[in-house]
């Protein structure tokens, strides 16, 4: 696919801060040796609500947020799930279920739609700094400390969920993934939020960082 017809750019801008942390740093030196960086907004040229092939097993499904996609066969590992209506892509790829779902971070634009994926039946992988985040968002609801008005936090975060998601695994810096052909390792990356996590997918000979906002 040539540029002209929407392909996806070598470098796509991501999380302002990840460039400042010493992960950053790492991946920056990376990205001149031909890393790609997918974040959650859709890079220029991205087809709308649609799919960009970017290795045999690896692909990002542009909806109101990008979602990464890896392929083992029949069934696939995704990298954050927006509002769920990436389900509607699958099936042209040729996927019938969804065994995993990792998160970035804890913000409602990345896994509102992760109920869905529960109750299918798939694993949810967390950062393990967020865990609470997402299993028991009433608990920051209910501290005044995290309301606007209050200012007792440094950063309250309007974004966070409102239904809790059960979370069955947690990741930290440094831990590693394996999902058929692909090998995540789990990078932390906080800033977006305090606990955020990024995750490089290494498969088909290519690298790519999927790094939420």
């Amino acid at each position: 696919m040539s540029h002209e017809q929407g392909r996806l750019p070598k470098l796509v801008a991501s999380r302002r801060e990840f460039l400042k942390t010493a992960a950053g740093a790492a991946a920056g030196a990376a990205f001149a040796n031909g890393l790609l960086a997918v974040g959650s907004e859709s890079p220029p040229g991205a087809p709308a609500s649609g799919v960009t092939k970017l290795s045999e097993h690896v692909f990002v499904f542009h909806g109101p947020i990008n979602v990464g996609i890896v392929r083992d066969g029949d069934r696939a590992l995704l990298i954050d799930c927006g509002d769920g209506r990436v389900a509607q892509a699958l099936p042209e790829l040729g996927i019938k279920s969804v065994a995993q779902v990792v998160f970035t971070h804890h913000h409602r634009d990345q896994a509102c739609g992760a109920g869905a994926w529960v109750d299918s039946g798939a694993k949810i992988g967390v950062p393990e700094a967020e865990r609470e985040l997402f299993a028991d968002p009433a608990s920051y609801w209910n501290n005044d400390g995290n309301i606007w008005r209050v200012y007792a936090s440094f950063r309250p975060h309007h974004l966070t969920l409102t239904e809790p998601v059960r979370v069955d695994e947690t990741y930290a810096d440094g831990q590693v993934i394996r999902f058929g052909a692909a090998t995540i390792r789990v990078i932390g990356t906080p800033g977006h939020t305090n606990g955020a996590v990024s995750y490089l997918v290494e498969a088909d000979g290519r690298r790519v960082v999927f790094c939420g906002d």
